[in-house]
C-alpha cells in the first residue's frame, strides 16, 4: 500500500430482510445504496452500534453472515474497514415492511433515504460494498469471510 494517512474502523451492519427483499439506505443526495449500520465505538460490542445508530431499536440481532474487509481510498486516507454484517428481523413498526416506495430516515444530521429491494433490483443499482451485489439475494448459512477491494 502506498505511503499517507491510514485508518482502520470498525463497522457493524444490519442485514434486514422480509419477503425476499433486503433493506438498503443511501443518503438523500448519493446514488450507492448500502446497508444499515454504523461505526462500533470503542468499548462497545456490535449489537450496541447496531441499536446506537440508524435502527434505534430494541431488536435481537441475528447470526452473523459475513465479515467483509474493505480497503479503499476517502480523499488522502487509504482506509481498512472490518465490518461485521448480522441478520436484524424487522422490529414491530420499523421499517415499514410492505412499502415498495422509499422513505425518509435521518442520522447525524444527514437526511437519508431507505427503500426495500429484491434480487432483480439490486442488480441494477450501486451498492457498497460492491463485493455484495451479487449476495443479497440468498444469505449465507454460515458465516464468509469477503475481501473488497477498491484500491
Amino acid at each position: 500500500m502506498p505511503e499517507g494517512k491510514r485508518l482502520l474502523t470498525n463497522r457493524a451492519v444490519a442485514v434486514i430482510a422480509h419477503e425476499k427483499r433486503v433493506l438498503l439506505h443511501r443518503g438523500a443526495h448519493e446514488h450507492v445504496w448500502s446497508l444499515p449500520g454504523g461505526r462500533i465505538e470503542p468499548g462497545e460490542t456490535a449489537a450496541e452500534a447496531l441499536r446506537r445508530e440508524e435502527l434505534g431499536l430494541d431488536t435481537a440481532i441475528g447470526p452473523l453472515l459475513w465479515v467483509i474487509e474493505s480497503f479503499y481510498r476517502d480523499g488522502e486516507a487509504h482506509c481498512h474497514e472490518l465490518g461485521l454484517y448480522f441478520a436484524v428481523a424487522p422490529h414491530e413498526g420499523w421499517p415499514p415492511l410492505h412499502t415498495a416506495a422509499p422513505f425518509a430516515g435521518v442520522e447525524a444530521n444527514k437526511d437519508l433515504v431507505f427503500q426495500w429491494f429484491g434480487p432483480d433490483e439490486i442488480a441494477a443499482i450501486t451498492i457498497n460494498p460492491a463485493c455484495l451485489q451479487g449476495r443479497l439475494g440468498t444469505l449465507p448459512a454460515a458465516p464468509e469471510h469477503l475481501v473488497n477491494r477498491e484500491l
